[in-house]
């Protein structure tokens, strides 16, 4: 989707600071970048979330999120069985423990190759709930023919880290790689420090959007009576 229009703070500020006193003809409060950029952020969450929701339904989204969509296979050198990775044990199933390279914020596809199943096992994510209850079922629980995902944070860093259950306690497989499709964290607006997402560049019809949710969002914290106006004038143009 790419454009001629220089997408950058100054062009986002002017865009909503537009709307908003167009909306209240000048009579509102006007908006510190402080309060602008927290809209803005809540807007880039909320249209993502929006989208990412009909990733398999509508072409259009697919090339929105592009920016937004990452495909990991990890580790990033697969194992091998002159490196073999490190193989941990919960409720005698098997497990190794995998560190995204980006903040992952929603799986898409997930998969892994074990050294038995050279073509791959599903992973299915599993509540913790879940995972007390279906580990004491031999019928449910990994088998090496599936897997599960729990989300976990082992070292403290930034990034997320999933824990992938694959087999019994007796089994001597292991994964060597697992890909993975996901969707990365949106980023914060900051014009205060004239910074705006990067995912944006170049795509001034996501941005217009970001920009729209955002006033509404100012809308219904001043004035909520006009909140339903502003969501009808916005949905014209998409």
């Amino acid at each position: 989707m790419s454009s001629n229009i220089g997408i950058d703070s100054t062009w986002v500020r002017d865009r909503f600071n537009l709307q908003y006193n167009n909306i209240f003809s000048n009579q509102a409060p006007g908006l510190v970048d402080y309060e602008i950029s927290m809209y803005l952020t809540m807007a880039h969450i909320e249209i993502i979330d929006e989208y990412s929701a009909s990733l398999d339904l509508f072409e259009k989204y697919r090339s929105i999120l592009t920016a937004y969509i990452i495909q990991d296979k990890l580790p990033t050198t697969a194992y091998s069985d002159s490196n073999l990775p490190t193989i941990k044990y919960d409720r005698e199933i098997a497990y190794q423990t995998f560190e995204f390279t980006e903040n992952y914020w929603k799986i898409l596809k997930e998969y892994a190759y074990t050294k038995r199943k050279t073509n791959g096992i599903p992973i299915k994510p599993i509540t913790y709930d879940g995972f007390n209850t279906m580990s004491q079922n031999p019928f449910k629980k990994p088998n090496g023919l599936k897997g599960w995902r729990l989300d976990i944070n082992s070292d403290g860093d930034d990034l997320r880290d999933v824990k992938i259950l694959f087999d019994d306690a007796n089994s001597t497989d292991y994964i060597r790689q697992y890909d993975v499709v996901y969707l990365v964290t949106p980023k914060s607006f900051d014009l205060e420090s004239d910074i705006i997402p990067n995912s944006l560049d170049n795509n001034p019809f996501l941005t217009e959007k970001i920009v729209n949710r955002a006033v509404e969002l100012s809308v219904r914290d001043y004035k909520p009576s006009e909140l339903q106006n502003q969501v009808q004038i916005n949905k014209r143009s998409e």
